[in-house]
């Protein structure tokens, strides 16, 4: 994987910064997990989301400070061409659907296709099955819902991690973002990692064939 160049540290050196978008389908509450996070509030009733909008919160992961800027994007059809302008500069993924309603859930597969054709790379993803606290109600009016067993099975189907979450509750809100923090910043250090084992290129020294001296003709990035 390899982390956004938008990424950047705090001038202390020790502040992580990291760019995350919000995704899923209209309605699946993204807006609500989004202000039970920042705000610990949520409301009942939520005006739709308008192309992009952020907000950034600092959470601390492993005794580390840890910033985090969500993009909250939104879920109509009309605004993803929008959205997926955002995904080349992110660095992890919040991808929701609600338990709820079903259909948001199959077109989890359409937005992650959407996340790697924008962003050229996978990115560090969490899954979350939103309104679980719904599903035993909605399923007693006839509502086709999302069990806890169809989400884990997508989320290892498609290397993501899974977690179920109720903006309305509070239930695993915060958890969320902090397991996502932590594949970032797993995601970073595995990248600085493979950076050190690659082999520096050295040109090597004139070698001698026949009488003329033959140059090496590979060039260093200062060359």
């Amino acid at each position: 994987l390899v982390i956004s160049k938008a990424r950047k540290m705090e001038e202390n050196g020790t502040n992580r910064v990291y760019k995350v978008i919000l995704i899923g389908d209209s309605g699946v509450g993204k807006t609500s997990l989004l202000m039970r996070l920042c705000k610990n509030e949520f409301k009942s009733s939520m005006t739709a989301t308008l192309g992009v909008d952020s907000h950034t919160k600092t959470i601390t992961v492993d005794e580390k400070p840890i910033t985090i800027q969500v993009w909250d994007t939104a879920g109509q059809e009309r605004f993803r061409s929008i959205a997926k302008s955002y995904f080349r500069r992110a660095d992890g993924v919040l991808l929701l659907y609600d338990c709820t309603y079903e259909n948001s859930f199959i077109n989890v597969r359409d937005w992650m296709s959407a996340v790697v054709e924008g962003a050229g790379r996978p990115l560090p993803t969490m899954l979350c099955g939103n309104k679980f606290d719904m599903r035993e109600t909605s399923a007693r009016y006839g509502k086709k819902c999302v069990s806890t067993e169809q989400g884990k099975k997508l989320a290892a189907s498609t290397k993501s991690h899974f977690i179920e979450t109720s903006a309305k509750l509070g239930t695993n809100v915060s958890e969320c973002l902090n397991e996502l923090a932590k594949l970032l910043l797993k995601a970073e250090d595995d990248e600085k990692r493979e950076n050190r084992n690659v082999p520096s290129k050295i040109n090597k020294p004139f070698q001698l064939t026949g009488e003329h001296p033959v140059e090496n003709t590979s060039r260093t990035c200062c060359s």
